[in-house]
């Protein structure tokens, strides 16, 4: 069974000793540690397919632009997964490059001694700025750049009483978050580090049933080294 967002809170409420609370674990406070839990699930859960979105739109080559912004995609761009330049059939994958390597490679992308052509490697910058090299001339103007990522899940808000997570399978998992940050609120040290680790048990056995164990992590990205 899958429960609803107004479900969750209440059983939240009632497993803390604490239903109908409008002090301290409220519904509202409830509702913000069902977010904090789906978005913590996502970050440690890289290719999530619940979350997995094709990009086809948002961006497009820019000539001599090597910095292109994610900040604008829906839903929030959580693990950037894989890069393409669209170009009919001359489209390809791109290759990724940490960031590290990328800076050292091309600690100066938009440099003359660069000739500008197709995007053959890609890395992501911080939070939400994707870079890309070669820099694009003016043939690649405006050819689109595919974006398959990771979002976050959409968070839930008053209006959302029914509504259940875009993640399936983690309802149990959310209710432990919020008992883990609910019992913290109240003080009880003991029940909250328990609902702790049986947040972080379920969601060792929710990676293992997607395959998507924090070992596997660094090894999200195909890409070789170009030294």
């Amino acid at each position: 069974m899958t429960l609803g967002c107004a479900s969750m809170i209440t059983e939240v409420q009632e497993l803390a000793g604490r239903s109908g609370d409008t002090v301290l674990i409220t519904s509202d406070r409830c509702m913000r540690w069902l977010n904090d839990a789906q978005d913590e699930i996502v970050r440690r859960c890289p290719g999530l397919p619940d979350t997995e979105t094709d990009d086809r739109t948002s961006l497009t080559c820019v000539s001599d632009d090597v910095t292109y912004s994610l900040a604008s995609f829906d839903p929030t761009v959580c693990h950037c997964l894989e890069v393409w330049y669209m170009d009919g059939d001359q489209s390809k994958k791109l290759k990724y490059l940490p960031p590290d390597e990328f800076e050292t490679k091309y600690p100066d992308p938009t440099s003359g001694d660069y000739t500008p052509d197709k995007p053959v490697y890609w890395t992501v910058q911080g939070k939400d700025l994707l870079k890309i090299v070669p820099r694009p001339s003016s043939d690649e103007a405006g050819d689109t750049l595919r974006v398959l990522y990771t979002g976050y899940a959409d968070d839930f808000s008053a209006a959302d009483a029914t509504r259940a997570s875009d993640i399936n399978h983690v309802h149990q998992m959310l209710v432990d978050y919020g008992l883990w940050q609910a019992w913290g609120a109240i003080g009880d040290e003991g029940k909250s580090t328990y609902h702790n680790a049986k947040f972080e048990a379920g969601l060792i056995k929710f990676q293992e049933y997607y395959g998507l164990m924090p070992a596997w992590i660094p090894n999200i990205y195909d890409f070789d080294s170009i030294e």
